[in-house]
């Protein structure tokens, strides 16, 4: 079954691969043998499963971590520490995720620690562009980080201008 594995420190998103009833091995390999929790979601298009970002459950907490990432269509705030992303269905069983390793490309921003300071991303905000594909899939256009303290004037326009890119209009 197909996941996406994201090294901070590499700086890589791969697709990765398991075995049916071997996804927390799978999982916990991929982060080090950390403990790990789920840091967010994102529903499948037709609504039957979604997929569930795990990272490391520490990893805010660990002192020596440099490397973070930013994945807005999972999570609001950076993350630190690897994470893997898998598919979980009705049942609740992990299955093969839908999202692509070009849509978490798209999306990731990789971050040092020195970029975070204590309080830092609270007032920040995101904003993303997708469009739904005939085929149920979705395409992200555009993600832009918004700071509510300091706005950019030109965000209106450039969510327009993606926007207008998702139904065809260049």
């Amino acid at each position: 079954m197909r996941s996406i594995i994201i090294d901070p420190t590499a700086r890589t998103v791969v697709e990765g691969s398991f075995l049916e009833g071997d996804s927390y091995q799978h999982i916990k390999a991929a982060m080090n043998g950390a403990m790990i929790t789920t840091a967010g979601g994102r529903g499948s298009p037709d609504g039957k499963f979604e997929d569930n970002l795990f990272v490391d459950d520490e990893g805010l907490l660990k002192p020596d971590l440099d490397d973070f990432f930013f994945l807005p269509i999972f999570y609001p705030t950076p993350l630190a520490g690897p994470g893997v992303i898998v598919g979980i269905d009705e049942e609740g069983e992990t299955v093969g995720c839908f999202t692509s390793v070009d849509e978490v490309k798209a999306s990731i921003r990789w971050l040092k620690k020195s970029e975070i300071s204590d309080g830092a991303w609270q007032h920040m905000a995101t904003t993303t562009v997708s469009r739904q594909e005939p085929d149920g899939s979705v395409t992200i256009l555009d993600t832009f980080v918004v700071d509510r303290d300091n706005p950019d004037p030109r965000h209106p326009e450039k969510v327009a201008d993606a926007a207008g890119k998702a139904i065809g209009i260049e």
